[in-house]
C-alpha cells in the first residue's frame, strides 16, 4: 500500500518476490495492491516533487508479483484528510509526520476489505492465516523465513528501545488483522478523529516520535496485542 516510488526498481520487486514470499513456507500466495502511483520527495516538506508513474513502467513489477484481485488506484498525490466523517483539518495544527496517516489508514481499510472479499469468492471457509503488509518500495535484505517459525499470537514489526513501532511494514497472524486493517487514528479517536495529532498529543500519548507509528503502537497497545520485533535492518526504503 501506499505510493509507488522505488517499486519500479527490479532491485526492489525481486526482493519483495524473492526474500517476503518464495520461502515463506505458505501452501498459497495472493498479493494485493492498493497504491498511488506517485513518488513524492519529501511529504512534510515546503518544497517537494511529484512524479507520475504510467502503468507501463511497473509492468515488470507487476509481473513478478501478479495481483490477486484488480489494482485499487488512488489518485493523485500530496495529502488527504480521511474519508470518514471528521472536522476540517487545519493541516498547519499537524505534526509533519503525521500528514499521511489518514491516507494510511484508507489504503489499509481498502486492502482488508480485497482480502475479504477474496476469500468470500473462493468459499469454503477459505481464510489466510497470514497477513503482510509493506510499501512497495521496500528492499528486504534478507528472506523473512518460514511464517511457521513466527509465533501467532502477537504482531511482528520494527522497533527498537528508543523508538516507536514502524508503519513500513507488519507480519500479522489472522487473528489480528481486523485490528491492524484499519484507520488506526478513527479506531483510536472515534468521532473526534480530525485527520492528525499534534506534537503535543503524541506526547500525552507516550510516544517517542510523532510518526504514524505513534497511532498504530497506541492501539495495538489499548487493544492488548503483543508485539514481536523485526530488525531495521531488514529492508532500506527507495523513495525514487
Amino acid at each position: 500500500r501506499g505510493e509507488v516510488r522505488g517499486f519500479h526498481r527490479e532491485t526492489v520487486h525481486d526482493s519483495i518476490r524473492n526474500n517476503l514470499l518464495l520461502n515463506s513456507g505458505a501452501s498459497e500466495v495472493q498479493v494485493f495492491y492498493v497504491i498511488n502511483l506517485t513518488s513524492t520527495s519529501c511529504h512534510h516538506c515546503k518544497q517537494r516533487e511529484t512524479k507520475l508513474f504510467r502503468r507501463e513502467a511497473l509492468a515488470a513489477a507487476f509481473a513478478a508479483l501478479p495481483p490477486a484481485a484488480d489494482l485499487v488506484v488512488e489518485r493523485g498525490g500530496g495529502l488527504a484528510s480521511s474519508a470518514l466523517p471528521a472536522r476540517v483539518v487545519d493541516w498547519d495544527l499537524c505534526h509533519h509526520d503525521q500528514r499521511s496517516c489518514s491516507k494510511i489508514g484508507r489504503q489499509l481499510a481498502q486492502c482488508w476489505r480485497s482480502v475479504q472479499a477474496f476469500e468470500h469468492q473462493r468459499g469454503h471457509d477459505f481464510r489466510f492465516d497470514w497477513l503482510i503488509a509493506a510499501r512497495p518500495d521496500l528492499q528486504f535484505l534478507h528472506p523473512l523465513g518460514n511464517l511457521r517459525g513466527f509465533e501467532d499470537d502477537r504482531i511482528h514489526l520494527n522497533f527498537a528501545a528508543y523508538s516507536d513501532v514502524a508503519d513500513s511494514f507488519a507480519l500479522i497472524p489472522r487473528q489480528f488483522a481486523a485490528v491492524y486493517f484499519q484507520p488506526w487514528l478513527h479506531a483510536l479517536k472515534h468521532a473526534d478523529a480530525h485527520g492528525c495529532l499534534t506534537g503535543d498529543e503524541c506526547h500525552r500519548m507516550g510516544c517517542r516520535t510523532c510518526s504514524c507509528g505513534c497511532l498504530l503502537q497506541t492501539l495495538l497497545l489499548r487493544e492488548g496485542v503483543p508485539l514481536g520485533r523485526i530488525p531495521y535492518s531488514f529492508y532500506v526504503i527507495w523513495r525514487t
